[in-house]
């Protein structure tokens, strides 16, 4: 059986045979990753790193390009996820960042990012593809 899985960062450079393999899936998007793409471009264009501003810019058109489609929006529904998710995590004594209770909160999908440590207190199902990738 497939599931949806959604990709929280680029991987494709670090590990090229996702590149093929995310035209292969299931892959979508969330909203949220793309705002924490563009923060990383306008931080590295205030930190003086154009290079680095203009490679991330040249990676999120492309990304929109091909996968726009797969980009999920937080919606209502997720939005209430997330707030349960925070209420949880604090309960624990944990305190997530609000762009990772949202991605986490999309719809109870895998996550893929590499940055388990962020989503793994969250108890969500979450799976770095960049140590392997997930099969199925």
């Amino acid at each position: 059986m497939s599931f949806p899985q959604v990709l929280q960062r680029d991987v494709r450079v670090r590990r090229p045979s996702c590149s093929g393999w995310i035209n292969t899936r299931n892959v979508i998007f969330n909203g949220i990753t793309v705002a924490e793409i563009a923060d990383g471009i306008a931080k590295a264009r205030r930190e003086g790193s154009r290079r680095k501003a203009a490679a991330l810019t040249g990676w999120l058109e492309a990304l929109l390009h091909l996968y726009g489609n797969r980009v999920l929006p937080v919606d209502v529904a997720a939005a209430r996820i997330a707030g349960a998710l925070s209420h949880r995590a604090r309960s624990k004594g944990r305190s997530p960042e609000f762009p990772d209770l949202t991605i986490a909160a999309t719809h109870g999908l895998t996550l893929l990012t590499g940055n388990l440590r962020h989503f793994v207190p969250l108890n969500g199902p979450a799976h770095n593809p960049l140590e392997s990738l997930p099969t199925d």
